[in-house]
């Protein structure tokens, strides 16, 4: 039987920019808590990629804290 490790858990607060690893996140129907939902935009309100400018990789944006009412309770299946 196959097995996987977890090692470390990353998001992307803004989704272009540098990931920041967590110790911890919330598995929501549409991914980790957190994670993408926000995304840069230029002048015109059209979103910026990487991809399109790679400098984005230097901002940083600190995760914001999961409040404790939404943490899963230890041994609460999700």
């Amino acid at each position: 039987m196959l097995s996987a490790e977890l090692r470390a858990v990353h998001i992307h607060p803004v989704g272009s920019p540098a990931a920041q690893a967590v110790g911890e996140a919330v598995v929501e129907p549409w991914g980790l808590d957190g994670d993408r939902r926000w995304m840069p935009a230029g002048t015109a309100g059209k979103v910026v990629t990487r991809r399109q400018q790679p400098r984005t990789a230097l901002i940083s944006a600190p995760p914001r804290r999961v409040a404790a009412s939404r943490r899963p309770r230890r041994g609460a299946r999700h």
